[in-house]
C-alpha cells in the first residue's frame, strides 16, 4: 500500500481545523497550526523510515 506522507498530514490538519482541535505542548502551551504541521510531518517521516 502506497501513501503520500504530505497528503496524510494535510488531511489530518484539515481534520484538526474542521473540529477545532488544538495540539498542545506540555511545556510551552499550544503548538499553533504551522508547528502542528511541521511536527506531524517530521514525526510521520521518522515512522516511515523506521518501518
Amino acid at each position: 500500500m502506497l501513501f503520500d506522507i504530505k497528503g496524510l498530514c494535510d488531511d489530518f490538519m484539515s481534520y484538526l481545523e474542521k473540529n477545532n482541535i488544538d495540539l498542545k505542548d506540555e511545556q510551552t502551551g499550544l503548538f499553533g497550526l504551522q508547528k502542528n504541521y511541521d511536527f506531524m510531518l517530521n514525526y510521520t517521516n521518522q515512522i516511515a523510515k523506521t518501518l
